[in-house]
Protein backbone atom coordinates (compact mmCIF):
# COMPACT_ATOMS: atom_id res chain seq x y z
CA UNK A 1 0.00 0.00 0.00
CA UNK A 2 1.60 2.94 -1.30
CA UNK A 3 1.64 6.51 0.73
CA UNK A 4 4.06 5.47 3.25
CA UNK A 5 7.98 7.06 3.58
CA UNK A 6 9.85 5.95 6.18
CA UNK A 7 13.29 7.14 7.65
CA UNK A 8 16.15 5.54 9.39
CA UNK A 9 17.44 8.79 11.22
CA UNK A 10 21.06 9.19 11.23
CA UNK A 11 23.78 11.67 12.69
CA UNK A 12 26.65 12.35 11.15
CA UNK A 13 25.80 10.08 8.51
CA UNK A 14 23.19 10.07 5.54
CA UNK A 15 19.43 9.84 7.06
CA UNK A 16 17.97 6.65 5.23
CA UNK A 17 14.43 6.98 3.52
CA UNK A 18 12.25 4.66 1.45
CA UNK A 19 8.92 4.72 -0.26
CA UNK A 20 6.95 3.30 -2.68
CA UNK A 21 4.79 5.25 -6.04
CA UNK A 22 0.63 4.98 -6.42
CA UNK A 23 2.54 2.92 -9.27
CA UNK A 24 4.21 1.00 -7.14
CA UNK A 25 7.60 1.42 -7.85
CA UNK A 26 10.18 1.92 -4.96
CA UNK A 27 11.58 5.04 -4.07
CA UNK A 28 15.20 4.34 -2.04
CA UNK A 29 18.09 6.57 -1.31
CA UNK A 30 19.54 8.61 1.32
CA UNK A 31 20.09 12.31 1.96
CA UNK A 32 23.19 13.65 3.65
CA UNK A 33 23.10 14.98 6.70
CA UNK A 34 21.96 17.72 7.40
CA UNK A 35 21.11 18.79 3.46
CA UNK A 36 17.54 19.86 4.25
CA UNK A 37 16.83 21.13 1.37
CA UNK A 38 17.07 17.79 -0.11
CA UNK A 39 14.47 15.98 2.83
CA UNK A 40 11.79 18.67 1.44
CA UNK A 41 12.43 17.20 -2.10
CA UNK A 42 12.03 13.80 -1.03
CA UNK A 43 9.12 14.42 1.09
CA UNK A 44 7.24 16.54 -2.13
CA UNK A 45 8.56 14.06 -4.44
CA UNK A 46 6.96 11.41 -2.32
CA UNK A 47 3.68 13.32 -1.75
CA UNK A 48 3.10 13.94 -6.10
CA UNK A 49 3.63 10.45 -6.91
CA UNK A 50 0.78 9.26 -4.70
CA UNK A 51 -1.59 12.10 -5.30
CA UNK A 52 -4.67 12.28 -3.51
CA UNK A 53 -3.28 9.38 -0.95
CA UNK A 54 -3.50 9.99 2.53
CA UNK A 55 0.43 9.94 3.60
CA UNK A 56 2.16 8.46 6.17
CA UNK A 57 5.71 9.38 7.72
CA UNK A 58 7.10 6.93 9.62
CA UNK A 59 10.73 7.50 11.63
CA UNK A 60 12.28 4.42 13.38
CA UNK A 61 13.07 5.61 17.05
CA UNK A 62 14.69 4.43 19.62
CA UNK A 63 18.23 4.24 19.09
CA UNK A 64 19.38 7.43 21.01
CA UNK A 65 23.65 6.79 21.02
CA UNK A 66 26.19 5.81 23.34
CA UNK A 67 26.67 9.84 24.41
CA UNK A 68 24.75 13.32 25.01
CA UNK A 69 26.03 15.00 21.83
CA UNK A 70 25.10 11.85 19.71
CA UNK A 71 21.49 11.56 21.32
CA UNK A 72 20.79 15.11 21.02
CA UNK A 73 21.92 14.77 17.44
CA UNK A 74 19.58 12.35 16.80
CA UNK A 75 16.80 14.39 18.34
CA UNK A 76 17.79 17.59 16.38
CA UNK A 77 17.28 14.78 12.86
CA UNK A 78 13.87 12.99 14.71
CA UNK A 79 12.14 16.44 15.42
CA UNK A 80 13.77 17.89 11.64
CA UNK A 81 12.27 15.12 9.44
CA UNK A 82 9.18 15.71 11.66
CA UNK A 83 8.71 19.15 11.27
CA UNK A 84 9.26 19.07 7.58
CA UNK A 85 6.82 16.48 6.98
CA UNK A 86 4.09 18.69 9.06
CA UNK A 87 4.77 21.79 7.38
CA UNK A 88 3.97 20.54 4.04
CA UNK A 89 0.77 19.50 5.42
CA UNK A 90 -0.24 16.13 3.82
CA UNK A 91 1.58 14.23 6.07
CA UNK A 92 0.64 12.02 9.56
CA UNK A 93 3.93 11.61 11.55
CA UNK A 94 4.79 8.44 13.67
CA UNK A 95 7.62 6.92 15.51
CA UNK A 96 8.37 3.20 15.22
CA UNK A 97 10.80 1.68 17.53
CA UNK A 98 13.45 -1.13 15.65
CA UNK A 99 12.35 -3.79 17.95
CA UNK A 100 8.50 -3.05 17.28
CA UNK A 101 9.28 -3.38 12.32
CA UNK A 102 11.60 -6.52 12.91
CA UNK A 103 8.92 -8.23 15.30
CA UNK A 104 6.42 -7.71 12.57
CA UNK A 105 9.09 -8.28 10.02
CA UNK A 106 10.11 -11.91 11.50
CA UNK A 107 11.01 -14.32 9.67
CA UNK A 108 10.32 -17.67 10.30
CA UNK A 109 10.05 -16.89 13.82
CA UNK A 110 13.61 -15.24 14.33
CA UNK A 111 13.08 -11.90 15.45
CA UNK A 112 16.71 -10.48 16.01
CA UNK A 113 17.97 -9.69 19.39
CA UNK A 114 21.04 -7.47 18.49
CA UNK A 115 21.39 -4.22 16.55
CA UNK A 116 23.38 -6.39 14.13
CA UNK A 117 21.10 -9.03 13.84
CA UNK A 118 18.35 -6.42 12.82
CA UNK A 119 20.43 -5.24 9.97
CA UNK A 120 20.97 -8.83 8.86
CA UNK A 121 17.25 -9.42 9.10
CA UNK A 122 16.55 -5.95 7.21
CA UNK A 123 19.25 -6.84 4.41
CA UNK A 124 17.33 -10.10 4.00
CA UNK A 125 13.88 -8.41 4.34
CA UNK A 126 14.66 -5.61 1.45
CA UNK A 127 16.62 -8.14 -0.33
CA UNK A 128 13.10 -10.10 -0.52
CA UNK A 129 10.66 -7.24 -1.21
CA UNK A 130 12.55 -5.58 -3.78
CA UNK A 131 13.03 -9.08 -5.89
CA UNK A 132 8.93 -9.06 -6.33
CA UNK A 133 9.96 -5.84 -8.03
CA UNK A 134 12.75 -6.87 -10.18
CA UNK A 135 15.01 -4.68 -8.14
CA UNK A 136 18.51 -5.52 -6.32
CA UNK A 137 18.86 -4.85 -2.80
CA UNK A 138 22.75 -5.65 -3.17
CA UNK A 139 23.57 -1.38 -3.68
CA UNK A 140 21.44 -0.47 -0.49
CA UNK A 141 23.54 0.94 2.22
CA UNK A 142 22.38 -1.07 6.16
CA UNK A 143 20.32 2.07 6.55
CA UNK A 144 18.93 2.18 3.77
CA UNK A 145 17.67 -1.88 3.69
CA UNK A 146 16.03 -0.51 7.43
CA UNK A 147 13.99 1.98 6.02
CA UNK A 148 12.73 -0.37 3.41
CA UNK A 149 11.50 -2.74 6.17
CA UNK A 150 10.30 0.16 8.49
CA UNK A 151 8.28 1.34 5.04
CA UNK A 152 6.71 -2.31 4.69
CA UNK A 153 5.98 -1.94 8.10
CA UNK A 154 3.94 1.10 7.97
CA UNK A 155 2.14 -0.18 5.05
CA UNK A 156 1.11 -3.65 7.01
CA UNK A 157 -0.19 -1.61 10.02
CA UNK A 158 -4.13 -0.56 9.95
CA UNK A 159 -4.15 3.49 9.05
CA UNK A 160 -6.31 5.28 11.23
CA UNK A 161 -8.88 7.41 9.47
Amino acid sequence: MPGVIAFDPAYAKPIAYAYRTAENEWRVGSIEFPDWHHLARVLKACALENEPQRLECVIEAGFVGKNPKTALGLAAVRGAITAFAQIRGDYRVSEVPWCIWTDAAAISGQLPQTSEQAITHARYCARLELAQHDLSASRLTADECVAVCICLWGEARPRLP
